[in-house]
């Protein structure tokens, strides 16, 4: 390429080769003696073309590589007055035009599309400025390009011409056979050979034989004269009343189901080009594309037509059995459970949420199922747990505590409470002034009859009461005989 020229690659296909766009200011150039149809180029050409785009090979020999890539400019090399850009080559009525034109106009026009409708002369525009017809190489076959003003003639090399030199010229139209010589051609190489009447030998058949010539038989051919003539025996590779004619190797065909015959005349060899579904020398053998055993890792091969198709085993997938299967691909696991592979025994496990079980998490599980309550506590279901009832004697999420008696606070009054769980009882310590089980009853300090001698006991507080004696007696409890003229009363504090 240029050294100012970069490439963008577009597109590739096996088929198709390297598809290519060229930037910058110069068109793509490639190095000499790039080959197609046998001939060399050493630029870009529309020859062979399909779509009208230039193009050049990618390899030194497209023949043998079949590898090419498409060549544009991404600048305008001319304008139009609307600044538009001219598209070169384009095509009206016809005619191609490799430059701006003033066909059916007094101005230079372009089109700019490929294609320029007859009578519309669109879509098209005035050109702004003269390129030069032949900086496209509109020559093909190594022509040389001259141009004057907007038009272009090419001159040919030997072998080619048309305005574009892209005609095979037929040699024998301009070779000078001699003597009555019978002239064959390849329009393809510009080949020719002569036939000969027999007295005559020569590439034009210009030379006479005459029957006791020394050698007459060309190529290393058998002379035998015959009365006033002579007839020549050639070896394999000859063949001609001289022996002057190179024989094809491929002129019988040895090439079976339809393959493509390719000699080489210098060692009178020939090899075969077999289509798809074929090989051996001469493509006599049918190949079946099981034959190479294209599915791996176990997979079985199937036949169709010309192609194959791989059963695999479940352990692999891909048009050959190539990619290894994960086992999880399919989400055997159910219900939110996520899937656990083992590639190496290609086996699965399921890790399960909460609520669900099983290899596949596809049972629900209910929490009362595995009676959690205890003591005889009632268990009940809820979303993704569970409740317990317990009975009175006992408490927890479970029922599996003891409830306290004391929790209740049975003890009253102040009264201090002591349980004893293995029995579920509870006995109360009374503050002063209180009694019975639950300290719920008030002690009466008069109950043990403290007073003497008949004297009346009355209670003053809680624990308190008083004794009043009778007439001769006196005391805390009146225990005492007293003068008449004593105190009767005492106090006395429980």
């Amino acid at each position: 390429l240029h050294k100012n020229t970069s490439i963008d690659i577009i597109e590739s296909k096996a088929s198709l080769g390297t598809i290519i766009r060229v930037r910058g200011n110069m068109p793509l150039v490639v190095p000499a003696q790039r080959k197609y149809n046998s001939d060399s180029y050493n630029s870009c050409s529309f020859i062979g073309s399909l779509n009208g785009k230039p193009w050049c090979s990618l390899t030194s020999d497209y023949d043998k590589d079949k590898k090419y890539g498409y060549c544009s400019l991404k600048t305008c090399e001319v304008k139009t007055t609307d600044g538009d850009c001219c598209v070169f080559p384009f095509t009206y009525g016809s005619v191609t035009y490799y430059a701006c034109t003033k066909t059916f106009d007094s101005v230079a026009w372009c089109g700019t599309k490929s294609d320029v409708e007859f009578w519309s002369r669109q879509p098209r525009g005035n050109c702004q400025s003269y390129v030069n017809p032949c900086f496209y190489n509109p020559c093909e076959n190594n022509g040389t390009c001259q141009s004057n003003k907007n038009q272009f003639t090419c001159k040919c090399t030997e072998g080619w011409k048309g305005k574009t030199c892209s005609q095979r010229v037929n040699p024998c139209k301009i070779s000078p056979f001699q003597n009555g010589g019978e002239c064959f051609s390849e329009l393809e190489t510009s080949d020719f050979y002569c036939k000969c009447p027999q007295e005559y030998k020569g590439t034009v058949c210009e030379k006479r034989v005459y029957p006791f010539d020394s050698s007459p038989c060309d190529n290393n051919g058998t002379c035998e004269n015959i009365e006033n003539s002579f007839k020549c025996t050639c070896t394999e590779q000859y063949q001609g009343d001289h022996c002057e004619t190179t024989v094809d190797p491929c002129e019988n065909n040895p090439c079976l189901n339809g393959g493509k015959c390719l000699s080489d005349l210098s060692k009178f060899t020939t090899s075969c080009s077999c289509p798809e579904g074929y090989e051996g020398d001469t493509c006599q053998n049918r190949a079946y594309p099981c034959d190479s055993s294209p599915c791996d890792n176990n997979g079985t091969c199937e036949n169709i037509e010309n192609r194959f198709k791989c059963t695999c085993t479940e352990q692999y997938e891909g048009d050959s059995c190539e990619t290894r299967v994960d086992p999880c691909k399919n989400s055997p696991c159910l219900n939110g459970g996520e899937c656990l592979s083992d590639l190496s025994k290609f086996t699965t496990s399921c890790s399960c949420p909460d609520g669900y079980e099983g290899d596949t998490c596809q049972n629900r599980v209910y929490p009362c199922d595995s009676s959690p309550c205890e003591n005889n506590g009632t268990c009940e279901d809820t979303e993704d747990s569970f409740k317990c009832t317990c009975t009175e004697q006992y408490e927890g999420e479970t029922c599996e505590l003891k409830v306290d008696v004391c929790k209740s606070g049975p003890c009253e009054n102040g009264g201090k409470c002591f349980s004893d769980l293995s029995k579920e009882e509870f006995h109360c310590s009374c503050a002063k002034g209180y009694e019975g089980q639950t300290c719920s009853e008030r002690v009466n300090p008069c109950a043990s009859s403290p007073c003497l001698n008949n004297a009346t006991c009355e209670v003053t507080h809680v624990t308190q009461f008083v004794c009043k004696c009778p007439k001769g007696y006196k005391g805390e409890f009146c225990q005492d005989e007293a003068p008449a003229l004593e105190s009767v009363n005492s106090k006395k504090v429980a």
